[in-house]
């Protein structure tokens, strides 16, 4: 019992570098944007309602994926041409024409990394449940569990340490009093 608890904490530490360093949205000062597909134009790579996952990165290509600001709203279209120097045209890889507008560099929000199919729709459908009142104080009772459980496990850990610390004090104590009586 434990090593699961050390191999559980290990874990959930882990899982948060991971996060910090990998998945944590640029909003809260992280590397990734989620974007949730909207529309046909990307069919068959990528369908309405899928979750993509998108990187910055220092340059981009042609047969990138990217995200980028145009129309007042983000867009994921593939790059079919151009350069950095000249800005790059895009094409959805659903549509036979080329987009109206060159995008500079500058309005790229990041390359896909991957994408989830159905994973934006999944999101939607949780978001839109935690703002019924039920759903809520069910997620609610969820967290201060899982907080408890946790708080638990961290003071047992640290109620072992104090033992463990008392046990070696009286052991050097007995073995001072045995060697100099």
């Amino acid at each position: 019992m434990k090593n699961l608890t050390s191999g559980t904490i290990f874990l959930i530490i882990i899982f948060v570098i991971a996060w910090v360093f990998l998945l944590r949205p640029t909003t809260l000062g992280g590397p990734t944007t989620y974007i949730i597909v909207s529309g046909e134009s990307m069919v068959p790579t990528m369908q309405d309602g899928d979750l993509a996952v998108t990187r910055a990165k220092s340059e981009y290509r042609v047969g990138d994926i990217v995200a980028f600001h145009a129309e007042g709203g983000v867009v994921m279209h593939r790059i079919i041409g151009g350069t950095e120097e000249t800005g790059f045209i895009t094409r959805g890889d659903g549509n036979t024409w080329n987009d109206p507008w060159i995008i500079a560099s500058q309005d790229i929000v990041g390359r896909r990394w991957f994408y989830i199919p159905g994973g934006g729709k999944f999101l939607l459908n949780i978001l839109n449940s935690l703002r019924q009142p039920l759903y809520l104080g069910v997620f609610a009772a969820c967290l201060t569990a899982i907080f408890i459980a946790c708080g638990g496990m961290f003071s047992k850990a640290r109620r072992n340490r104090r033992t463990l610390r008392e046990q070696r004090r009286k052991y050097f104590h007995s073995l001072i009093r045995n060697h100099w009586l």
